[in-house]
Order: C-alpha cells, then structure tokens, then sequence
C-alpha cells in the first residue's frame, strides 16, 4: 500500500494484491466522516492516530464533520416521555421535502439540533405555495413586460446572483441552515420586494423564469423531489434537475445591490417616520386633532462629514494596513476612539465616543467584510439622489403620497441638511389637518332637539322592534338602514363598531368582476392574516367601542385589514355590502380566533377554514349567495395534510 516492493514470501497472488491496492487508491484518502460529537474523544481521535501512524500524509483524512445531537420541539427525544418520532412516522406525517427542510433548518453547528414541528409544517405551505405560484406565472399566465431592465430589475438579478454565491459557500461547507437562509428565505424575500417594487407595470418574464430556476436549483440538495416536479411539469425542462448543475449567473453587481438595500431601508424608515408624525400625543391634549402627512422633502447629503468621515477614514487605512482585514476588536476600538479624539473639529464627550462613534464604526466595519472595502470611502458608492429620483412612484405608492421631493445637500441652507449623511437623508414633512366642524352649528343641533313629550316629538320604534324588522344573516349580526345589532360579546361587538367607524360604515360595494375573483388563494391569505390581526390584538380586551376607537386610530394594520376585507366579502350576487355587514361576518371567526388561544397558527388558519366552509352554509340558509373562495378547492387541496 506504500509502493514498497512485492513481498517474495507472501501466499497471495500479486494480480490480487494489484487489485486490492487500486481500489485502496481509489478510496483513499476518505474525503469526508461524518459522526456525533460524543465520538470525538475516542472514534474520531484515534482515526487520526491511526491513519497518521500507518499511512503515508498524502492519505490522512481530508475531513470530519461532527454535529450534536437531535432535539425534537426543543426537547430530547424519550420513549418514555412520548417525545419521540420515527424516521417513517415523520416521513408520513410531513412528507420527505418538509422534514428535509426542517432537519436543514435544525442547525449546523455542534450545537444540538432542534427539529421543530411548526418549522416542517410551514415547510409544506411555503412549498405548495411556491409551486402554484410558479405554475401561475410560467404557465398559466406569464408576466407580459419584456425589454430593458428596471431599476427594479437590476436589483433583483444582482439579488439572485449574491443569493446563489452565498448558499454555494454554505453547501461547499456543509452549513445547511446558513444554505437553507440564503437559498431559500433571502431569495423569497427578495422575490417579495421585486414583486412590490414593480407595482402595475409586473415583473420582467426573463427575470421571473431565471427565479423559478435558480430558486429550485438552490434548495435541490434539501427538497429534491419538490424541485423535480417544477423542474419537469412547470418548467418544461429535459432531463433532471439533480443533474442540471450550478446555476450559472453573472457575477452579482454588489452597487446595485446595495442601492436596493438602500431603497427598502428608507421606505420602510419613512413609513416609521409618519406613523410617529401622525401619532397622538402620549397624553391627549383635550382639543387634540390629528394632522395627516401629505408631503415629504428628502435632503440627501452625498458625502460624509465631521467625525464620520474621520471613522471612516481611520477603517480604510486600518483595512489597508491589515491587508484587507481587520484587528481584533481592544485594538479596533481604541483606535477609532483615538482618531476621533485627535481631530479637533470634533469635541465630544466620553458618552457620545460610545453611543455614536462606535456603532457606527462596528456597522461600517461589517458592511466592508460582507460588500468589499468601497463602503469606506467618504462619499457614497451610489448616487442616492438619482435612485431616489427614479423610483419617486414606488416611494409615493409605498407611503401612500402624493407628494415627495427629494434635494441635495449641496448649496442649501435649510436646516435639516446639517445632520444629513449618506445612507440618511433627513425629511420635511408637511402636514394637513381636516377641516374641524363648527362648534356654533353643533350647540344649535344639540338646542334644537325636541324634548320628550313635546309637540314636535315624534314616536320612536320600540328596540325590540326594530331589532325583529331588521334581516339577520350569519348568525351574529342583523343590518336595517345602516344600523347593525350584534347577538356577540362585548368585545366583538365594540371591534366591529369601532371598525365601522373607521373606515365609514356607509360605504357600499358592488359586485366584484371575475378577474377580481381570480386568485382566491391570495384573498384567503389576506383574509386569514385579517382575521389573526383582529382576535391577536382585540380578543383579550374588554373594551367600549369609544375606547377602542381611540386605540384604532392610528394602527397602520387596519388599512391592510381594510382593504383585504371587503374584497373578499364583496362577491354577493346583485347585492351591495356595507362594512357594518361584512365585519359583522366575521364576528364568529375572530371569537374562533381568540379561543384557539395563541396555539400554533397554521393550524389556527385551518380551523378558519373549516370555519368559513361553516359560515358559508349560514348565509346560504340566509338567502345569499356565499363568496367564491368560500369553496376552496384549491385552497384544500393544498393543505390536506392538516386537514387529514
């Protein structure tokens, strides 16, 4: 086995010891072993003993991958205790790809894994939905936009390329769960913000066909027979994916993607911004009134100044220095701090050297380790104002204005341009407060009421009465000329009427068209996260409807509610309804909510269905035609595991 020359005296034939050495050569060195981490002080040590005593270096062991042991639910698995799961009982109970997803999302250090129920579960949601969101945009309807690419466009190939660099070095190091985050988490959301960022235009096809391709070929190793089925019956493709390769992508534009980072960052700071502009005052002013944001001013500064650009340059010579890496963090620190000290432009306190200085530093020194050293340099690596300026119609359709201005920093004197920096331009917001009605006119109407048993009073229906005359439907609501009365508690009853005032109870819907009606499953989706929102927030609390109103007022979540609500509740044939109804609707469904008690809420989501197939039925029996999605083929089909 060393090349050593044919031992004259042995028995064996030299053909057979020929043969025993090549398939020796061939196997040896072992590329990889894998084992648990209580071998580590016996097995595996003296493996490396062993194989060092007798072989020559060239056929030592190349590797050894070691991993904990496996917890299930954060628990240790025990016969006894009745935490314990069967490889096939798993297999069964979440199929193969869920349960490698979830073992993938376990762990990847020596740490004990976690194999966690609710993460396999989730696994074959997002799985099934990815699939028929893949069928919708490849075969059944494909995005119509062809052409040159997008701001947006740019962005999300860079995403993809930067997505598929970072899950190759995790797979190439058997970090499945950094893998897992990278291949799969990251590129969804990334899929998300394209999606959003591209608004009534619609995504690029090319760019939506190289997603669906890069998107299984990153989770193969971990969801083989999911990405197979896309592979072969959604994508058409020849031959298996197993044996397609590595996507190969241009190399990622790290500029570009850092300006989609930018991007999202300041919508998503701006939008903190004017719900905290709109808020009310901790305590109530008596004649408070609300002032809605109608206009923003971006000063953009394009480069740093004072002590941060004295942080920055200390990094960049600190990074040359280190031959493109960094000290570690004693010398780190106290060279920044010395370097700011040092400028005397910049007097700051003990307190400010801690708070401000380093944070800053220790965020620009990770952004330099993930990017490359171009995020150092003292003006940005991307023209902000620009960005800013050409994708001024994703901003105003994000933070719902109409107005937005963005100015630079250069040649002005406004007052907010003094704390602006790269990365955080500072705003102006303009305000607009309603019309406020006349407190003369309102103690008139109150005077001119007519006092009881007067001349001009008139009879009014008895409560009983009118509650009888009024058609009830869906057993929790009954609905006469705008009025509604409720046979729920009293805190359904006060979310409802606290809602209905919110978003003006008058309002009236008309039938919805086929196309609206087309995806279900995203009507459903909006409806169930709707349907969490109210009975999370509300189901707990006691409260009266003037309360709650105040509580409501300024809760950003109630637009999305509002919005996926009545959508969903307006496929009534011929009829119109008003809010007051359809929130009434829901009534049984947020109490069904509130008694699940926090519990895991896919399963929750299940119950909601089988709720509404329940509810469907109520307004049949009511005399109205019940809400398509209502019927959930689809929908059901897609999650028969919970269902079973």
């Amino acid at each position: 086995f060393q090349d050593g020359p044919f031992p004259s005296a042995s028995d064996i034939p030299e053909n057979v010891l020929n043969k025993m050495k090549r398939e020796f050569n061939y196997w040896y060195p072992f590329d990889l072993r894998v084992s648990g981490k209580d071998l580590i002080q016996n097995h595996l040590t003296f493996c490396l003993y062993n194989h060092t005593a007798i072989f020559p270096e060239d056929k030592w062991p190349r590797g050894m991958r070691c991993n904990g042991h496996l917890l299930l639910n954060n628990e240790k698995m025990s016969k006894s205790t009745g935490n314990f799961k069967t490889l096939r009982e798993a297999i069964f109970e979440y199929s193969a790809d869920a349960m490698r997803f979830a073992l993938a999302d376990a762990g990847d250090t020596i740490e004990d894994a976690n194999f966690v129920h609710d993460t396999a579960n989730a696994a074959i949601l997002r799985l099934t939905k990815e699939i028929d969101w893949m069928e919708e945009v490849c075969v059944q309807s494909s995005p119509a936009r062809s052409g040159p690419l997008s701001f947006a466009d740019r962005v999300f190939e860079s995403s993809m390329s930067l997505a598929a660099s970072r899950a190759k070095a995790a797979y190439d190091d058997m970090l499945f769960r950094e893998a897992l985050k990278c291949g799969f988490y990251e590129l969804q959301a990334a899929r998300d913000e394209y999606r959003q960022a591209c608004g009534a235009d619609g995504m690029h096809t090319d760019l939506v066909r190289l997603f669906c391709e890069v998107q299984i070929k990153l989770i193969t190793p971990i969801c083989p027979h999911t990405c197979e089925h896309i592979w072969s019956s959604i994508l058409k493709k020849e031959g298996f994916v197993v044996n397609s390769g590595w996507p190969q992508l241009k190399a990622a534009d790290l500029v570009m993607y850092e300006s989609g980072r930018y991007l999202q960052e300041q919508i998503s700071s701006l939008r903190s911004a004017i719900q905290k502009a709109e808020a009310p005052p901790k305590k109530k002013a008596k004649n408070f009134v609300k002032a809605k944001v109608v206009a923003l001013t971006l000063f953009v500064s394009p480069e740093y100044t004072g002590w941060r650009r004295t942080v920055l340059e200390t990094l960049g010579a600190m990074h040359q220095a280190n031959k493109s890496s960094f000290p570690d963090s004693a010398e780190f620190e106290s060279t920044v701090i010395e370097a700011v000290k040092k400028d005397q432009s910049n007097q700051m306190s003990q307190k400010d050297l801690k708070m401000l200085v380093l944070p800053f530093a220790k965020y620009m020194k990770d952004k330099a380790v993930d990017i490359g050293p171009s995020c150092l340099n003292v003006r940005s690596v991307f023209d902000e104002i620009a960005i800013l300026n050409e994708n001024i119609s994703y901003l105003k359709r994000a933070l719902s204005l109409d107005k937005i201005l963005v100015e630079s920093t250069s040649g002005s004197d406004a007052p907010e341009c003094a704390s602006a920096y790269p990365g955080s331009p500072e705003v102006r917001m303009e305000k607009e407060t309603p019309p406020q009605p006349d407190p003369t006119s309102a103690e008139q109407q109150k005077n001119s009421k007519p006092h009881k048993g007067g001349k001009n009073s008139a009879k009014q229906p008895k409560q009983k009465e009118a509650k009888e005359a009024a058609p009830a439907f869906g057993g929790g609501a009954a609905t006469s000329g705008g009025s509604v009365s409720f046979s729920g508690d009293e805190t359904s009853r006060s979310v409802i009427e606290a809602l209905s005032k919110q978003f003006s109870a008058q309002t009236t819907l008309s039938e919805s068209s086929d196309a609206e009606l087309s995806d279900g499953n995203d009507k459903f989706s909006g409806l169930i996260t709707s349907v969490r929102y109210l009975s999370n927030k509300f189901g707990s609390e006691k409260l009266r409807p003037k309360d709650l109103q105040a509580k409501l007022a300024n809760d950003e979540m109630l637009d999305f509610c509002s919005s996926t609500l009545l959508p969903a509740l307006r496929c009534y044939d011929s009829k119109p309804v008003d809010l007051v109804t359809a929130l009434a609707m829901l009534e049984p469904l947020i109490q069904s909510r509130v008694a699940m008690e926090q519990r895991d809420p896919m399963v929750s989501d299940v119950v909601v269905t089988t709720l509404l197939n329940k509810s469907k039925a109520l307004l049949s029996a009511a005399g109205r035609q019940p809400p398509l999605f209502f019927h959930g083929a689809q929908f059901l089909n897609a999650h028969g595991t919970f269902l079973s």
